[in-house]
């Protein structure tokens, strides 16, 4: 479906959230260049449910922001065939980068590995800490691989080992 371009905003944002039951095996949702917002954005994430198969979700130069990439994270587990994602120019800030990044590396983790690509900073290491609940429970490896965390990110992740009892192997490389 490719709506790019169309300056739907919110208000369309929700109206084709609302009808995503009618089209259960939508496999590319295109929808940048729309003026989507914060509250566009909850909208879509709410309805995920709906299109299981996604595999291409296109939300770039929206106005999303922060919140909105929050919300569209916390329901990545309802489109679990997601293969790419692009969220370019929406404001999304670094704490949204974090989580979108988290969020997904926890939703494509194997059994036993988890890889996390390019700077999180210790908001991000609290974010996935606190997350460690989700994580397979026989994980042993994660990778952390430029996430620019400092001292107390450190101190997070080393608080909540106790939460990895199978880990053998932390990287932490250009962190």
């Amino acid at each position: 479906l490719n709506l790019n371009n169309n300056n739907i905003g919110d208000n369309g944002a929700k109206y084709i959230a609302e009808h995503f039951q009618f089209i259960p095996n939508l496999q590319t949702l295109e929808l940048q260049w729309n003026t989507i917002g914060e509250n566009g954005s909850k909208y879509l994430a709410e309805h995920f449910q709906f299109i299981p198969n996604l595999q291409t979700l296109n939300l770039n130069n929206n106005k999303i922001g922060e919140n909105g990439s929050k919300y569209i994270a916390e329901h990545f587990q309802f489109i679990p065939n997601l293969q790419t994602l692009d969220i370019d120019y929406n404001d999304i800030g670094e704490e949204g980068e974090s989580i979108i990044k988290i969020e997904l590396a926890i939703r494509k983790c194997v059994q036993s590995e988890l890889n996390i690509y390019g700077p999180i900073g210790d908001f991000g290491v609290k974010y996935l800490v606190d997350h460690f609940k989700y994580i397979p429970s026989n994980l042993q490896t994660l990778n952390l691989y430029g996430s620019e965390f400092g001292e107390n990110g450190l101190k997070y992740l080393a608080n909540h080992f106790h939460h990895l009892p199978n880990l053998r192997k932390l990287n932490l490389v250009y962190d």
